[in-house]
């Protein structure tokens, strides 16, 4: 499509007929000569007629295109490359638009109205497609939707079609349907994935138009789309933003976290949960309820006292599991401008009680019975903990996965057949929890539960060593590490701990070839900062070892300080085996079930957050071990369920929660933008100034083609001129003086010619 840079030149064309008016006036330019004899001249008539006329008017023409010429070349053509590399090079453009429908662009028009920011992206890109096709030119359109260019997808809505009257509509009626997702695909990642697209036809232009909200935490690194900028300058494609939100975020707040903290969770015994709401505004929000929703039951709501600007807020309460299995609990807050993130689900899965076996290395379990009270004192003082004592010598004689969790103190040498059976029984998920006392040789202790960092303890121990203690108040050497074992006891300080002594303690060395999941975790120190109790991973349980005596032989622990009851009962819960669950997911990930080794359903069935009914899972997704369902859409609760053989069903439920890093709706300013994408040309727009966007191509300047054919055109007129001059002097030597070459009869000179 030819345009033209200065077109009020275009305003002179009729002075194309200035050639045109002289003709016309040079013809009446005629002398009338009276011959008494016309036989020649009428044989000279009907021979250079017909060549001498031709002349004339390729002259004339020659003449008024001259002008043509002239005038169009003050106006300066240009050819749009979109046509002259489609039709003459074989090249299109190619127009990708990017849509996003992330969580973020739910967010709703504070000032009124319901229409979201995703509303006024799918108007605006209509209104693009509309005025593309009615522009003309040849483009080859692409429409991608973030939620469609995750981590391992990419599927565009349309990939790669021409750009018709014919398939207007169709987008028009595509776009009109789309609905936002909850998915979090950061703009970056999907405009990289955009130029994936782009980069499969490199002979096209190619020119992306991207329609978003554009959060500022995402545009806001130069450094990370240094890579894009680099590929938009190698493709040398043309790139739009438009910002589809025009308020900046007000007040905005997110459920960002619901989990459980630590502890036992069984049956009518309370469980503690945190509950995290983050606040993305600039100004603090002061006594904020959350409500929480156990199944059926509504508990009391969680007041927040108050939430800073732009922080996360964390408050801890209890809850009685009303049965055993598992529960489904949420927290809600009230409505806000992105209503999507006001919840958070979660799925505790709750055992009848936490079995314990109790291992000491004395025959009278002087230890033990101190565990045991602490664990479960009886009365009603309801901790769920079931406990066993044994001697550590006949543990031979225990089914170790009838248990939970195996507390072994003050223990000798055990028999091979035992160490193997804890190994498998905390590799299966089982916890193990070692106190060490005067029956504890350390040679013994490296060989069978250190094996050079390969065993169930990676440590060396040392011999006993004394502690002088003090009786002086503030001054206890036991001192509790920030550790997710022991959430109760972060920061505890006070006649709790400072009345504890540790007299006599065993040297812990850790392993230097200790690393990945067995790396150390130390929970408790001395107060020289001499580890004193660690915690490891083996297989899929944790093992832990404590320095002293689990009795008051080697500290006044048991006797004096409830942090003893405090921290058996917080490692209890962090170590035992918990009640098979399966973790929660993030929108766009895909629940995984492990399943007991040597397990394959029959049949799987599943409902995802959303889904209204159960649905057969693909044979595929089913894996001795492991059951894949796909990716959660939708935040909610779902369940799968599964048949091992006819009438042997079991059904888990899950939760999936949107990602909260949706929820800052702060936006990056123009300058941002520009300084993000410094060094390219991009053009920044807003949904409301592009009803006067058009796509903008290359285009070529046919100035110089213009004075070429200009300066052709001349040669021409003037070769034409000199060969109608040479035939009117060839005339004048022949006695045709006067005529031109052609002597115009008068009616009477005509009537004689005829007679």
């Amino acid at each position: 499509m030819i345009q033209f840079a200065r077109p009020e030149f275009l305003w002179a064309l009729p002075l194309i007929a200035i050639p045109v008016i002289i003709h016309l006036i040079n013809r009446l330019r005629y002398r009338r000569v009276r011959f008494a004899a016309t036989r020649f001249l009428m044989e000279s008539q009907h021979r250079y007629k017909v060549r001498v006329l031709l002349r004339e008017w390729l002259l004339l023409a020659l003449r008024i295109l001259v002008f043509a010429i002239a005038i169009v070349l003050f106006a300066r053509p240009q050819l749009d490359s979109g046509l002259w590399r489609s039709e003459l090079l074989g090249r299109r453009v190619h127009l990708v638009l990017l849509l996003d429908d992330t969580l973020s662009m739910q967010a709703v028009d504070p000032l009124g109205g319901t229409e979201s920011t995703f509303d006024r992206a799918k108007a605006a890109l209509r209104s693009l497609l509309q005025q593309v096709g009615a522009g003309g030119g040849t483009f080859r359109l692409t429409l991608l939707r973030f939620s469609q260019a995750g981590p391992g997808q990419l599927q565009a809505d349309l990939a790669g079609e021409m750009l018709t009257p014919q398939i207007t509509p169709r987008v028009d009626s595509l776009v009109r349907g789309f609905s936002p997702s909850f998915a979090a695909v950061a703009g970056p990642y999907a405009l990289e994935r955009a130029l994936e697209i782009a980069e499969l036809a490199p002979e096209e232009s190619v020119e992306i138009v991207l329609f978003s909200d554009f959060q500022r935490e995402d545009w806001d690194s130069s450094a990370q789309l240094a890579p894009i900028r680099n590929r938009l300058v190698e493709r040398k494609a043309r790139l739009t933003l438009v910002c589809c939100r025009e308020w900046e975020g007000p007040r905005n707040l997110a459920v960002v976290t619901l989990e459980r903290t630590g502890g036992t969770c069984v049956e009518g015994v309370p469980v503690k949960l945190r509950v995290g709401v983050g606040n993305y505004s600039d100004r603090p929000v002061r006594d904020l309820p959350v409500l929480i929703h156990c199944e059926s039951q509504v508990l009391p709501p969680v007041v927040f006292p108050e939430i800073p600007a732009g922080q996360v807020a964390f408050q801890e309460f209890f809850l009685v599991p009303p049965r055993s299995g598992e529960l489904s609990v949420t927290a809600e807050i009230g409505a806000d401008v992105l209503e999507a993130d006001n919840r958070r689900f979660c799925v505790l899965p709750v055992g009848k009680a936490v079995q314990v076996l109790l291992a000491d290395g004395d025959p009278q379990g002087t230890d033990a019975q101190y565990v045991e009270t602490a664990l479960a004192p009886g009365g009603l003082a309801e901790t769920g903990v079931v406990c066993r004592r044994v001697w550590a010598g006949a543990l031979s004689a225990e089914d170790l996965h009838l248990w939970d969790l195996v507390i072994l103190m003050n223990a000798g040498r055990l028999e091979p057949s035992v160490l193997g059976q804890l190994e498998r029984f905390v590799a299966g998920g089982g916890g193990f929890l070692y106190f060490v006392g005067e029956k504890v040789d350390p040679i013994v202790f490296e060989e069978q539960f250190c094996r050079a960092g390969q065993g169930l303890l990676p440590v060396t121990l040392s011999p006993p060593q004394d502690r002088q203690a003090t009786l002086l108040l503030g001054e206890g050497n036991l001192r509790f590490e920030d550790h997710p074992a022991l959430p109760a006891l972060k920061g505890l300080t006070g006649p709790l701990v400072s009345s504890v002594f540790v007299t006599r303690y065993m040297p812990v060395e850790v392993k230097e070839a200790i690393s990945g999941e067995k790396t150390p975790q130390i929970f408790i120190r001395l107060a020289d900062g001499t580890p004193l109790g660690i915690l490891f991973t083996f297989g899929t349980g944790k093992t832990g070892i404590i320095a002293t005596t689990a009795g008051p032989r080697w500290n006044n622990w048991a006797r004096v300080s409830p942090s003893y009851v405090v921290t058996l009962l917080e490692l209890v819960g962090y170590l035992a085996r918990k009640p098979v669950g399966i973790p929660p997911v993030t929108i766009g990930e895909s629940p995984r079930i492990a399943l007991p080794e040597g397990e394959l359903p029959a049949s799987v069935r599943y409902r995802l957050p959303g889904m209204e009914v159960l649905s057969e899972l693909p044979p595929e997704r089913v894996q001795e071990g492991t059951i894949q369902l796909p990716a959660v859409t939708t935040p909610g609760f779902g369940e799968v369920e599964w048949e091992l053989k006819p009438g042997e069903k079991r059904v888990q439920i899950f939760a999936g929660n949107v990602d909260c890093r949706e929820s800052d709706l702060r936006t990056a300013s123009s300058e941002q933008l520009r300084l993000a994408f410094a060094g390219i040309p991009i053009e920044v727009t807003t949904a409301t100034n592009l009803a006067s966007y058009s796509p903008q191509t290359e285009t070529a300047d046919l100035a110089v083609p213009c004075l070429g054919l200009l300066l052709g055109v001349l040669i021409l007129e003037r070769a034409l001129s000199f060969l109608m001059v040479r035939d009117l002097s060839f005339g004048r030597s022949n006695g045709l003086r006067g005529t031109r070459g052609i002597v115009r009869l008068t009616d009477r000179s005509a009537k004689l010619a005829a007679r």
